[in-house]
């Protein structure tokens, strides 16, 4: 499986490698910045994605001016 899902099991087997974290992979937070276009699937979907890994820290937050930015250039 391909997406945000893989995304997170790598950032957890990174964070287990690096031993810098007491709380090894339970460390991670996961911030979800659904932009203007997102429909409430692509959040719903997110949130699912860190439930089913285990994610113990999550928010859902406003993206950034910058971070929009990027994105609609990344669009193009």
């Amino acid at each position: 499986y391909e997406g945000i899902g893989k995304i997170i099991r790598q950032k957890q087997k990174d964070i287990d490698a690096s031993g810098k974290f007491a709380d090894g992979r339970k460390g991670l937070m996961v911030l979800i910045k659904p932009t203007s276009k997102s429909v409430y699937k692509n959040v719903i979907d997110a949130l699912d994605e860190a439930v089913i890994n285990d994610v113990k820290k999550y928010a859902i937050v406003e993206p950034t001016n910058e971070e929009i930015g990027f994105i609609k250039t990344k669009r193009h």
